[in-house]
């Protein structure tokens, strides 16, 4: 598990939000009416790219992708390619088994809080697409307003960094 990082604090902070403020915390349950078409976040336990369910609760992450252009992003090529094999028609990718390290650890960090669903403008965004491209980047704002909580890796310089604690 990450060291540095306290589950336990962040579940309480995020309980003391759910209960204390609850008109402003609870937006998560109405992610159909602000969040963009073809909204995607992964499945941290299946460690699958979806297409959200309606009233997903979900995390985000917001870090610094550095001057690499060898990290894995979601394209047209690799939903064609999936084969998922999966009756799930919500279902749009299985992740490769390795990730940006800043990626594996809020995966594992919201996995370890008992969650499910992660955003990642890398992998829930299709970086080809210039439809789906500009209307996830045009909604921005409501993706992170939305999130329960925003996992921000402000010291890293890319993506290869872990979380701080």
């Amino acid at each position: 598990m990450l060291p540095n990082l306290d589950i336990n604090i962040t579940r309480r902070w995020i309980q003391r939000c759910e209960t204390e403020h609850t008109l402003d915390c609870r937006k998560a349950s109405k992610i159909g009416e602000e969040l963009p078409d073809r909204f995607m976040l992964i499945d941290v336990n299946t460690r699958c790219i979806i297409q959200a369910p309606s009233c997903a609760k979900f995390f985000a992450l917001s870090y610094v992708w550095g001057s690499a252009t060898d990290q894995f992003h979601t394209s047209k090529k690799h939903l064609k390619a999936s084969g998922t094999g999966s009756s799930s028609p919500n279902l749009l990718l299985k992740l490769p088994s390795q990730l940006a390290q800043v990626i594996e650890d809020a995966i594992q960090f919201v996995r370890a809080l008992g969650e499910t669903y992660l955003w990642v403008d890398a992998l829930c965004i299709i970086h080809d697409d210039e439809s789906h491209l500009n209307t996830q980047l045009n909604a921005m704002d409501h993706i992170y307003g939305r999130a329960v909580l925003t996992i921000i890796a402000a010291p890293g310089f890319s993506f290869s960094n872990h979380l701080p604690g």
